[in-house]
């Protein structure tokens, strides 16, 4: 594990991971620094990342080169750490705070792998981005809502939400649109609420609110899907775009380690563009195996990185094999595949929801079913994926 010692004070994090049928830890690991460290929210990526947040008291708490704040401030301060999927390492680490108190309360993700934190400071000097929603303080306790980006090494978006009270964030969630939603609590008679809004007027004391912030997403591109494809002397990676703005290109990079990546390609991107655009590069060198991600860079020199995924040369495909994309999924998939093959879909326990015959060579496919896991089966041969679907 990263850490199998105790850090010391009255606390440390934990983050543990249990088998399937809950008869064993798959890992299990401290993270925590001299004082007290609380671990509040946890949410996973696509390859399988523990991405947590929570607020730390202790000054060693563990931080990674090049984190976005790497010194702690006054009084407790958020934290978020990004541990890897096999629990033995940090693959990034930073702390958020100002020189009040900070605590962050709850974390969720988005395609790209940027984190979205909710919680509450008292700290005036909090970090806030340009053009956020509210730059400036209101006093008592202020909700935040905070971006950080797929390497922990910046904010994309920050903004304090309060009024003249008490202002308390406590979970956070994302649509299909990157909105934001956030709920909590207000004691403020002035926190922010919108024209026609159910309830208009604090009913006195502490009051529920849910507010709803759309400002991404950040991405100046719709990211339809990257994959890979291992063929016979290259790994061939494989992305497409629904809408492209100020676009200038992508660089294909790769690593080793999932951490450490450098760039084997690039890609002129369309600049602006409202139709599907599908892209390519094949890695003529690749290794046994690696990780892939792409870098989108703007005009303007901004860039953001896509989800990261991973190639095994051990476990071929071949272009005619069966591709299931997106994954994780929401109202479609899209299935490429030999014309004429039939696919079961399947829930977590095996039982046959759906049947579809594929009648051309890339086919989509429109799905009705609440979040969680399933599975893709081809009839024939019985090969089957797993396909998370998120709504």
């Amino acid at each position: 594990a990263y850490q199998t010692g105790y850090g010391g004070g009255t606390q440390d994090v934990f983050v543990t991971k249990l088998n399937f049928t809950g008869s064993a830890l798959i890992y299990s690991t401290f993270i925590g620094g001299s004082s007290n460290d609380y671990g509040l929210s946890l949410a996973l990526d696509n390859s399988g990342n523990a991405h947590i947040t929570g607020y730390t008291q202790s000054t060693n708490y563990p931080i990674t080169a090049g984190a976005y704040q790497t010194v702690k401030a006054v009084g407790p301060d958020v934290f978020v750490t990004k541990l890897n999927a096999t629990g033995s390492g940090l693959l990034y680490s930073t702390f958020i705070g100002g020189s009040g108190n900070d605590y962050g309360l709850s974390l969720a993700l988005d395609n790209s792998g940027n984190a979205y934190i909710t919680g509450y400071t008292a700290s005036s000097n909090y970090p806030t981005t340009a053009g956020a929603y509210q730059t400036v303080y209101a006093g008592g306790f202020d909700v935040f809502v905070t971006t950080l980006n797929f390497t922990g090494s910046g904010l994309i978006y920050s903004t304090f939400i309060g009024g003249s009270g008490e202002d308390r964030g406590y979970s956070i969630a994302l649509d299909n649109s990157d909105c934001i939603y956030i709920t909590g609590y207000t004691s403020s008679s002035n926190y922010p609420t919108t024209a026609g809004a159910y309830q208009t007027i604090n009913g006195g004391g502490n009051d529920a609110f849910v507010t709803k912030l759309c400002v991404g997403p950040f991405l100046p591109i719709e990211l339809l899907y990257f994959k890979g494809l291992v063929r016979d002397h290259d790994n061939l990676l494989l992305w497409a775009t629904a809408s492209e703005l100020n676009n200038a290109w992508f660089d294909v990079e790769r690593s080793y380690n999932g951490t450490d990546f450098q760039k084997i390609g690039r890609v002129n991107g369309a600049g602006n563009s409202n139709v599907v655009l599908e892209y390519s590069l094949a890695d003529i060198n690749a290794p046994h195996s690696a990780y892939y991600r792409l870098k989108q860079t703007d005009f303007d020199g901004k860039f953001e990185y896509s989800h990261i995924i991973f190639l095994d040369r051990g476990a071929m495909t071949s272009l005619t094999d069966v591709s299931v994309y997106p994954n994780p999924a929401t109202h479609r998939i899209i299935i490429q595949s030999e014309e004429g093959k039939v696919f079961e879909f399947l829930d977590i326990n095996g039982k046959v929801l759906n049947v579809y015959k594929v009648r051309q060579a890339t086919e989509t496919i429109f799905i009705d079913y609440p979040s969680g896991l399933y599975f893709i089966r081809e009839r024939e041969s019985g090969t089957t994926q797993k396909l998370v679907i998120e709504w």
